[in-house]
């Protein structure tokens, strides 16, 4: 006997005031992680001057990968929906 497909529930809609205090710690988080990057971007002089190049690669990779996140927040910030 075959069965039906069970259909999915679409996602409850969350009210305005749960999304605008989601956009809110969204901007906190963005801000936070532009300050993180700011804060590395003052190491990377410091590090060339030691000849620390493995070093310095790496804390550039992170600053990436952390505008890769801060891209995620803003965007559901200027949004309000996360990308799926």
């Amino acid at each position: 006997m075959e069965q039906k497909p069970k259909r999915k529930s679409p996602k409850p809609r969350q009210s305005a005031e749960h999304l605008a205090s989601d956009k809110r710690t969204a901007q906190f988080v963005a801000a936070r992680l532009g300050e993180v990057q700011d804060q590395l971007s003052d190491l990377l002089p410091d590090l060339r001057s030691l000849e620390h190049y493995w070093d310095l690669e790496e804390l550039t990779w992170c600053m990436w990968k952390l505008q890769v996140v801060k891209e995620k927040y803003r965007k559901f910030d200027d949004r309000g929906t996360w990308e799926e």
